[in-house]
């Protein structure tokens, strides 16, 4: 997903993340860490305005829900991700 809004891109990476993960590890339980609000709403409440969104939703939630039902996200401060360290460094 070369074009698009940054929420569809991490939305998509979280999608495509967790699909690979759960076919390396189908049993496994998956936490997504991301530090977009948006991105973490969404999957918490299974719900986006966006058509394009809500179907790559739809694949995350799939590849993430436990067999007990539950999806584990967790929003981290952008200066806190340290997925984000180029980006807080040029801030400093």
């Amino acid at each position: 997903m070369k074009d698009g809004h940054i929420f569809l891109k991490e939305l998509y990476a979280v999608a495509e993340g967790s699909k690979w993960l759960r076919e390396l590890h189908p049993l496994c339980e998956i936490t997504v860490i991301v530090d977009n609000s948006a991105v973490a709403w969404s999957l918490e409440n299974g719900f986006t305005r966006s058509e394009i969104a809500a179907s790559i939703l739809q694949r995350s939630i799939s590849c993430l829900v436990t067999e007990q039902g539950e999806l584990q996200v967790m929003l981290v401060i952008s200066e806190d991700n340290p997925a984000d360290c180029p980006v807080v460094a040029t801030r400093i």
